[in-house]
């Protein structure tokens, strides 16, 4: 073996034991199909990525991390295109592929020509500047407790299939939305048909609806997620361990030092993941005032969050579209430090768009950010260029911008959620006891790196993107669910936050106040515990919802029995009343409603009057015992097919006599013990 592959051999031992880890836990967990295409079906996405950063002169393992959030946003953007012209037609998407293919490489080639990237970039080695087995082992326990939730998702037990807690919700309508990706884009709004869905966090689910459609839809889509959702995990830290370097300051003398190792390995892993919070505390005055005792103002004050914490490990399971544009967000810290060059504005205009596909606040945070980051190095190094690519990269962005505008993705829709700008007292007021709460030592050790590092742009870059987040989580509001904002803000300060801190831990000595700060890293240990717990009870009163058999055997027989523009009704809620709850011909019949929940069509298409007409016509059409105005208002509303199982039944007594009844214009196509469907005849 030559010297040069015995420097990064354990690197590839490292990360071929964590590829296959996931390809076995996937296979556990769902189904070996589904885990190949899924693995395939990424790589695909992910090409363009590691093509790029390879004609940089970085090593294939470093281009394959950095490059795995690159391809995917630049080949999603490539797909979202191609399916708003002509569907997902293969012709068209094969030829853009293969053509976008060329076209990074030529940009990555121009960037190499107009300025030498940095030579950490190309020779970064894990075994180098990590203890490689510890690395392994602490991100395989890091996967393992992301799976303990997983094992859960939809799991058959003595009520029904069980979804706990926001699998119940996010993760449910993550699924839904990646199979309605995989029929259309615009995305339909399958809570309110005829509705198209715009300025939507679309770009995340281009790669499950590709993978769904790959599988021709003859899978769950859950279990494209929960794959997904393991194979986020070994790349997120992979490329945190990449990028941590670059704050770093260290002579080369140290980078193989085993001390220094070790203080790098607690840095990259115990304050990001493990003492990222001690909302266990939080979470243990809630279980207790429930549980044992309801004193009245902890019981107000416990009704603000739940169980379950704002870290990282939230993420991975319920909002993996943040940790997406965070990674891209790394990516493009790593291409800011290639020399200027047009080509480099491009790919970073690029990005930039992809990022606020991807999810609107955080690239608002970091869009700004970088922005201004970016008018300060140009004041500071009086360099026209500067401003020259900062113009260039708004260009690219516009035109992005104005694309998808055209395609009818983004608009300024009349009825969507809205960003507000208001001081919230409370939040302000409460900032330093919330981040402390919320954030676990990481705001100190922060402050304590700032104090040792010197002012470099890439800490000015840091605080930058924490004071605007900040900002934006004390002065930003959301007008639907009011709390969006602060929780995409706290999700997003952990990464300047983290960098910020990552001089002062990797300098840590044995003096009593850092024993005080390692105490704290300790105390926090337990939130990953009660994040783990608040996420996999599928016992009766922890927040699950429970699908009964009949009605999972009624959604399977409508998704595989009606055709996907089907119209599927059942009742609605008029108001919300406080606990979610589905509408199963949505959720795992994957058929769209005239009106679904009422949460779901007001989170999605906020027309209150639109909604209350429909839900009045709906409550007619089950209620009324004038069968020509039920007709009617089928026809008006283009439903299909109507689903009446137990609720139904206990709110409109009747109801199921009526479509019984009339043969003439209805047809009874399914039946179990507890679901009836009637299928509409027309014409």
């Amino acid at each position: 073996m030559t010297e040069h592959r015995k420097r990064y051999h354990k690197d590839w031992i490292l990360v071929t034991l964590l590829v296959s880890q996931i390809f076995l836990v996937g296979i556990f967990l769902t189904d070996i199909k589904v885990v190949c295409v899924t693995f395939l079906v990424a790589a695909i996405f992910a090409s363009p990525g590691f093509f790029f950063f390879v004609c940089q002169g970085s090593r294939a393992l470093v281009a394959a991390i950095y490059g795995i959030p690159l391809g995917v946003a630049y080949s999603s953007l490539v797909v979202t295109v191609c399916v708003a012209l002509k569907g997902w037609n293969l012709t068209l998407l094969s030829c853009s592929y293969i053509v976008s293919i060329f076209f990074i490489v030529y940009i990555s080639k121009r960037i190499r020509q107009q300025a030498e990237i940095l030579l950490e970039a190309n020779t970064f080695s894990l075994e180098e500047s990590y203890p490689i087995w510890g690395l392994f082992a602490v991100i395989s326990l890091y996967v393992a407790l992301v799976t303990i939730p997983l094992l859960n998702v939809g799991k058959l037990t003595e009520y029904g299939y069980a979804y706990t807690g926001l699998f119940g919700h996010d993760f449910v309508i993550r699924g839904l939305y990646a199979v309605a990706a995989s029929q259309n884009v615009p995305i339909d709004n399958f809570y309110f048909a005829g509705h198209h869905l715009k300025n939507f966090y679309l770009l995340w689910y281009i790669l499950p609806a590709a993978i769904y459609k790959a599988m021709s839809g003859l899978c769950n889509i859950k279990d494209v997620l929960i794959i997904m959702s393991l194979g986020s995990v070994p790349v997120f830290f992979l490329l945190l361990c990449a990028v941590s370097p670059h704050f770093m300051k260290e002579e080369k003398s140290e980078v193989t030092d085993k001390g220094k190792r070790r203080k790098r390995f607690l840095t990259i892993i115990v304050v990001p993941f493990f003492a990222a919070s001690f909302h266990w505390i939080y979470a243990l005055v809630k279980l207790f005032v429930q549980e044992v005792y309801p004193f009245p103002l902890l019981m107000e004050y416990t009704k603000e969050l739940g169980f379950l914490s704002q870290t990282w490990f939230r993420c991975f399971l319920f909002e993996p579209h943040v940790m997406l544009v965070i990674m891209i967000a790394m990516v493009i810290i790593v291409i800011s430090e290639n020399g200027p060059s047009y080509m480099r504005s491009i790919t970073i205009g690029v990005l930039l768009s992809a990022m606020a596909l991807t999810d609107s606040i955080t690239f608002l945070i970091f869009g700004l950010s970088y922005f201004i980051y970016q008018i300060v190095c140009s004041a500071a190094a009086k360099e026209k260029f500067v401003v020259r690519d900062l113009v260039v990269t708004l260009a690219v962005g516009l035109c992005c911008l104005l694309v998808m505008m055209y395609l009818d993705i983004l608009g300024f829709a009349k009825y969507s959620n809205k960003i507000l700008f208001e001081l919230n007292l409370k939040i302000l007021v409460a900032l330093p006891f919330l981040l402390f709460l919320t954030l676990g030592v990481i705001p100190v050790t922060a402050y304590l790196g700032i104090k040792l590092s010197k002012h470099t742009m890439k800490t000015i870059f840091a605080l930058l993107m924490t004071g605007i987040a900040v900002l934006f989580l004390t002065c930003i509001t959301d007008a639907l669910e009011g709390n969006v904002v602060l929780r995409k803000s706290l999700y997003f300060v952990r990464m300047p936050l983290f960098f910020l801190s990552i001089q002062y831990v990797y300098s840590m000595n044995k003096g009593i106040f850092n024993k005080v700060i390692i105490f704290l890293m300790i105390l926090a240990l337990p939130t990953v515990v009660t994040d783990v717990w608040a996420t996999s009870g599928i016992y009766k009163g922890a927040g699950t919802i429970y699908i009964t058999p009949g009605e999972m055997e009624a959604s399977s027989w409508i998704k595989t029995n009606t055709t996907r523009d089907s119209i599927v009704q059942s009742m609605i809620e008029y108001e919300y009343p406080g606990k979610f709850g589905y509408s199963v011909t949505i959720f795992f019949g994957e058929r769209k409603a005239a009106l679904g929940l009422w949460k779901g069509a007001k989170m999605f298409y906020p027309n209150y009057d639109a909604i209350r007409d429909r839900a009045s016509a709906i409550n007619t059409i089950f209620s009324t015992e004038e069968p020509k105005k039920r007709q009617e208002l089928l026809a008006e509303l283009n439903i299909d097919y109507v689903f009446i199982g137990e609720k139904e039944r206990a709110r409109y007594k009747d109801c199921e006599k009526y479509f019984t009844a009339d043969k003439t214009n209805y047809e009874k196509v399914f039946d179990n013990a507890e679901v009836s469907i009637f299928r509409i005849k027309r014409g």
